[in-house]
């Protein structure tokens, strides 16, 4: 695998077809620990607080979060164990389209399990942003996007205010 340089991003085609598909399980004989260095740097210019390996153009199932400052956490692997029957309504952002937010319903609080940087197996029990996050970034290694989780007619909406946002982008950067 190669160092990650860049965020892909939905209006890109060729970058799509990487958000869109099923992430690669990651063998434990994987040295992840300079893609995961260049990730959380990739992340923090971005102003993000997760990112998911096929969002860097690796089709592994892999994530970083960093929702408190100097506390990181690496999800190699993972597998939601149990969510609460209660659910939450967050604003969600994504770095592949950034600037675009909506309201998604996830469940409250998640257990999940997963391996660390240095695939040691742990579990995690998590609520409130915490477990927004970990489900958002759990679904792009399952080719899931935020929007995906929006009515039709707010998913349509949110487009095109995601295609003014790129389209006023590209007309900043002369193109």
């Amino acid at each position: 695998m190669n160092t990650p340089e860049k965020i892909y991003r939905y209006e890109n085609e060729q970058e799509y077809q990487v958000l869109k598909a099923l992430a690669q399980h990651v063998p434990k004989s994987c040295d992840l620990s300079a893609i995961i260095n260049q990730m959380f740097v990739l992340m923090h210019n971005a102003q993000g607080i997760g990112l998911a390996a096929p969002q860097v153009g690796i089709s592994a199932r892999f994530f970083i979060i960093e929702i408190e400052k100097n506390r990181p956490l690496v999800f190699i692997n993972p597998e939601i164990i149990s969510t609460s029957t209660d659910l939450n309504i967050h604003e969600e952002g994504c770095l592949s389209l950034p600037k675009l937010y909506a309201k998604v319903q996830r469940p409250a609080s998640v257990k999940i399990q997963a391996r660390d940087a240095s695939h040691r197996l742990f579990t995690l029990e998590a609520e409130d942003i915490l477990a927004t996050c970990i489900q958002h970034e759990l679904d792009h290694l399952n080719g899931v996007l935020f929007i995906d989780h929006l009515n039709d007619a707010a998913r349509e909406q949110a487009l095109r205010r995601y295609n003014k946002i790129v389209a006023k982008e590209q007309k900043k950067a002369g193109r």
